[in-house]
């Protein structure tokens, strides 16, 4: 006995995803993973930052610009501060930005699924169930 459906097709819902639902979007693994990266980079952007502007050039670590003077790096704290929004600007894209060409395939995909096998909106699946 063959599980394989006829006309040599392999059905959608048997492929195996790698995405997660999330409030009915469907956001590719890769995607979160960028996003955490770029979160990640931005906080440490924004811990440096905060501590170039606060403490004096001499108590620095060496990796932060330790210099023999008692001035603060206030520069580089707001540089390091930009860098930080640059990378949470990247996190936020990473999760939310959509390209024409994805919307014209989910548009296209949806198009083509029968009409019995479309989600219904704002159900939940117990809505779903027939009655008995």
């Amino acid at each position: 006995m063959s599980l394989a459906p006829t006309g040599g097709e392999t059905p959608k819902e048997s492929r195996p995803s790698k995405s997660l639902d999330a409030g009915g979007e469907k956001l590719a693994l890769g995607r979160i993973v960028a996003a955490v990266v770029f979160a990640l980079f931005a906080l440490a952007f924004f811990a440096a930052g905060v501590v170039l502007a606060i403490t004096p050039a001499d108590q620095l670590p060496g990796f932060l610009g330790h210099a023999n003077s008692s001035t603060h790096h206030t520069l580089r704290g707001v540089g390091s501060l930009i860098v930080g929004l640059v990378f949470t600007a990247a996190a936020w894209f990473a999760l939310r930005y959509q390209s024409l060409a994805l919307e014209e395939a989910r548009a296209a995909d949806a198009a083509e699924r029968p009409a019995e096998a479309r989600p219904v909106a704002g159900a939940s699946d117990s809505q779903n169930l027939p009655a008995a």
